[in-house]
């Protein structure tokens, strides 16, 4: 028994579920259409509709890129953070960035993660200073500081500002004593957090309009009494 088919000179509208498929009367509509549910395979000369293939997500594209990258599996060999370690060589390379034995401080905004902080590090050394400041939260290199907070911040500029003074005083003063202490031996500086900085600050703003407050009234005062 052979397939029915409908040949429409004339316009023709078929609406499964959710889809309208529609033939206009200015194109020329095809010589035969044929529609069966997805579980039957009738045989016929007619074309079918077949449904397309999504295309592979964005993470699957970049594990692959990931994977197939000859910088991305030289990064992991070599313990550095990220692949764009070898974009900061390459400005080094060609621009002299960095000079060792030259007690160099380097800050680095948005260090997150970290690998750049990690070709900083390893090209000042050993005298070098390197302090990573970043909104996200993350775990610097051995041997590189790190600040969370916004750096357009006033209060993460001072943080800032003081630690690199400070690496200074005790780089002045190694060299004063002659160099003693070991130099690769971890130092722990208890630091204030920037939420901490940022109660302090609004403290200190509130004692200092209460002050201002009683200046006000204790010359008010004043000047009553002298008004006799």
């Amino acid at each position: 028994m052979s397939t029915p088919c409908l040949r429409a000179p004339f316009r023709l509208a078929v609406r499964p579920v959710n889809r309208t498929l529609s033939l206009s009367s200015s194109l020329s509509p095809p010589s035969c259409l044929f529609i069966t549910p997805s579980s039957t395979s009738p045989s016929s000369s007619c074309p079918r509709l077949q449904q397309q293939t999504r295309p592979a997500s964005s993470n699957n594209r970049w594990k692959q890129r990931q994977s197939s990258d000859v910088f991305a599996r030289a990064a992991k060999v070599k313990g550095l953070k990220s692949r764009a370690a070898f974009k900061l060589l390459e400005l080094d390379e060609k621009y002299s960035l960095f000079q060792r034995n030259k007690h160099q401080i380097v800050v680095d905004l948005g260090y997150a993660p970290g690998s750049w902080s990690q070709i900083a590090l390893d090209r000042t050394s050993p005298n070098g200073t390197v302090i990573g400041i970043d909104l996200l939260p993350a775990q610097p290199p051995r041997g590189v500081s790190a600040i969370q907070g916004n750096f357009l911040n006033r209060k993460v500029q001072e943080m800032c500002k003081s630690f690199v003074v400070e690496a200074d005083k005790k780089r002045r003063e190694r060299r004063r004593l002659g160099g003693e202490g070991e130099e690769g031996e971890d130092e722990v500086v208890e630091r204030r957090s920037y939420i901490d900085l940022e109660r302090r600050a609004v403290a200190e703003e509130e004692e200092l309009e209460k002050e201002g407050e009683e200046k006000r009234e204790n010359l008010r005062l004043v000047d009553v009494s002298h008004q006799t």
